[in-house]
């Protein structure tokens, strides 16, 4: 896992290898038609409710979290506390689908997404500096001084700071892109 410095907020990019990715997607899949989901930032497309309270199983997904949850078990132990997955959703953008810009304050201390099915036309994820509109949508070269893009690719993990502004393109594909999205937060020992 490689650790860049954004503004300095942090952004952890890995890849989680080993995994089931199509039972993964099966399981979501079932999930989506039994439930209708809930918008939050997203803009078209389902986002399922908290998978750890949700009473479903998916031994494949439970494995993508102790995974998560072992990469962070040593680094970040404060005042007695560890910091772990504290809540998890599935995210399904179809075609023309994408999430406006938001943040996960409120309780997290980092967020993460791990790609279940993407590619790099399916829209990147994109963080911000700053919350201010006018910045994130300018055209000439000093829009990259406040926005960092990132393509999806099934199996890519990023992890950053709860409150980084950030937003998801809008998938041009004519496939869905899949994601699970996180938080973690400091839980006692």
């Amino acid at each position: 896992m490689w650790k860049k410095t954004l503004w300095k907020d942090y952004l952890y990019e890995g890849r989680i290898r080993r995994i089931d990715y199509p039972s993964i997607l099966k399981f979501v899949y079932e999930w989506k038609s039994e439930c209708p989901g809930k918008v939050v930032s997203n803009m078209g497309g389902w986002q399922s409710h908290c998978y750890l309270n949700s009473g479903r199983k998916c031994n494949e997904l439970d494995k993508v979290i102790s995974i998560i949850n072992k990469k962070f078990k040593y680094r970040h132990i404060k005042f007695g506390k560890k910091l772990i997955i504290s809540e998890l959703w599935i995210n399904i953008n179809a075609n023309g689908s994408y999430n406006t810009v938001h943040d996960h304050l409120g309780g997290p201390f980092l967020s993460g997404v791990l790609y279940l099915n993407a590619r790099n036309d399916m829209g990147n994820i994109i963080f911000a500096k700053t919350h201010n509109i006018r910045f994130l949508y300018q055209t000439s070269e000093d829009k990259k001084m406040y926005i960092s893009e990132h393509t999806p690719h099934t199996g890519k993990m990023l992890i950053f700071s709860a409150s980084l502004p950030h937003f998801v393109e809008t998938n041009n594909s004519l496939e869905d892109r899949v994601s699970l999205s996180f938080n973690l937060s400091y839980q006692n020992i």
